[in-house]
């Protein structure tokens, strides 16, 4: 995204490898800010956390919207609500596709195995 600009373009492997030293300088710095953020809103007892993995909003739009609304909410059911009849409207068409999506763990060949030591041991438990 930072060398895009946008959220849905990919640089080519002919850049990726010409900004390899850049990438792994990036991925260094950037392992610890991320395990920080997630730590302080995993484990902030005074702020309400929801966490939507992407995966599954992916796999499962019609039940993951509905827990984020009922935590939204702070109820234990919105059925018979409009936001209920919305989702249900919006994610009743299986076949409908919302993002395109690669497979998981794409992104992982983008990391050396050294890489994906270090992340494991700068993030392994913010990961699990």
């Amino acid at each position: 995204m930072l060398s895009t600009g946008s959220i849905n373009k990919k640089i080519n492997e002919e850049q990726l490898e010409m900004m390899a030293d850049c990438w792994d300088e990036f991925l260094r710095q950037e392992i610890s800010i991320w395990r920080e953020f997630h730590q302080f809103w995993m484990y902030e007892p005074l702020i309400p956390t929801h966490v939507v993995r992407y995966e599954d909003l992916i796999a499962d739009p019609k039940s993951t919207l509905t827990e984020i609304f009922k935590f939204l909410l702070n109820v234990k059911s919105i059925e018979k609500t409009l936001i209920h009849k919305l989702i249900k409207k919006e994610t009743n068409d299986e076949n409908k596709t919302y993002y395109q999506q690669n497979e998981p763990g794409y992104s992982f060949r983008r990391y050396s195995a050294e890489q994906m030591d270090f992340i494991k041991s700068e993030a392994g438990n913010t990961l699990t």
